[in-house]
């Protein structure tokens, strides 16, 4: 197919109006896939990419696993070279720790930028161990922490923070000015506290604050469930890109979604139920070469749980898929699992 010079400038000026840049990363598009423990890994980002990502996070990676040779630290920072930017992210320790696993894998990752862990809230990482989200507390620490970082290595620093430790503790413009002004080259923000976990509702002027506040890219992160969602953050907050965790996790497909409402103010219907299902099969064969059969029927439980979460009536038949031994079991579970919802939408949709 031959473009004439005019659409050929038409879609040129579309692919840059959806770029910026994160340090000298090129970013070409608004939608982010978020760092998720225990989800994000090489599988669940190259899905991710394959549905219009703009940017993938890698699971947190231990600063103080990476001093002890830890086998699992090594993993989640294993990275393919795609066709767009990895964020590699790192949390723990002290902060000599935090510079020389950035050095590391500044020199030793196929990551495009390190990232820091500011804004986990569970309380392993952000009392036990007064990272994630607990840093939010000592600016100076993340002052120390980010100047110590960008004088040693080469790749873009980024930082993700939620808004403050509760309502009484709000840190946000303090923490994102220092930030910017140690070196840091974008922002992505949590619009909550600590406190309220994932629970409540996200706190979007404190996003719009931090934008208004540094000249740097900050990144929306916050009840961003749906394309409408997405592109209301972006038209109130004026961040440069929007990150979505839950929602991604639930259904990738949600990042080509968000790029087609974007573009054209509409947006292709969720996969069928046999479309899910295959999408299931290629995840659990490409986590079996990563993982081994039985890492990948462990981690495709989960998966396979979240994307069929909005296929109705069929909730007996959903709790079978996580109680099998292999992928033929589960794969019958699932096939089960399809002929109960489709038996309950002929009685209530049709």
């Amino acid at each position: 197919m031959s473009f004439k010079f005019h659409e050929l400038i038409y879609l040129l000026l579309i692919y840059n109006m959806y770029m910026f840049k994160i340090g000298n990363v090129k970013v070409y598009g608004k939608a982010i896939q978020a760092p998720m423990a225990g989800v994000s890994n090489k599988i669940f980002r190259k899905f991710s990419e394959k549905f219009g990502a703009a940017v993938t996070w890698t699971e947190m990676t231990s600063n103080v696993g990476l001093k002890y040779n830890s086998e699992k630290t090594m993993e989640y920072a294993d990275i393919d070279k795609t066709g767009v930017p990895t964020a590699l992210q790192i949390f723990g320790g002290e902060v000599e720790d935090y510079i020389n696993a950035a050095k590391f894998f500044d020199e030793n990752s196929n990551a495009d930028f390190i990232d820091i862990n500011m804004g986990c809230p569970v309380n392993k990482v952000a009392i036990k161990s007064e990272a994630g989200s607990a840093l939010v507390k000592t600016p100076e620490k993340i002052e120390k922490i980010i100047k110590g970082i960008v004088a040693v290595i080469k790749k873009p620093l980024t930082i993700k923070i939620r808004i403050g430790w509760d309502e009484n503790d709000l840190t946000y413009l303090e923490v994102a000015k220092i930030a910017e002004k140690a070196g840091a080259a974008a922002i992505s923000v949590h619009g909550r506290t600590r406190k309220q976990m994932y629970t409540g509702k996200a706190n979007w002027q404190a996003i719009k604050e931090i934008k208004d506040a540094v000249s740097i890219p900050v990144i929306g992160n916050g009840d961003v469930n749906t394309p409408e969602d997405a592109k209301k953050m972006l038209d109130e907050t004026g961040v440069d890109a929007v990150m979505i965790a839950r929602a991604a996790r639930s259904k990738p497909w949600i990042f080509k979604q968000i790029n087609q409402y974007l573009k054209t103010g509409k947006y292709d219907p969720d996969p069928s139920i046999d479309e899910v299902i295959t999408l299931l099969n290629e995840y659990y064969e490409e986590l079996k070469k990563l993982k081994g059969e039985k890492n990948a029927l462990l981690q495709l439980r989960g998966i396979a749980t979240h994307w069929l979460d909005s296929f109705k009536g069929a909730k007996p038949e959903k709790q079978l898929i996580v109680q099998q031994d292999s992928k033929e079991k589960m794969f019958i579970a699932i096939e089960n699992f399809k002929q109960a919802h489709l038996k309950w939408k002929r009685k209530h949709v049709d």
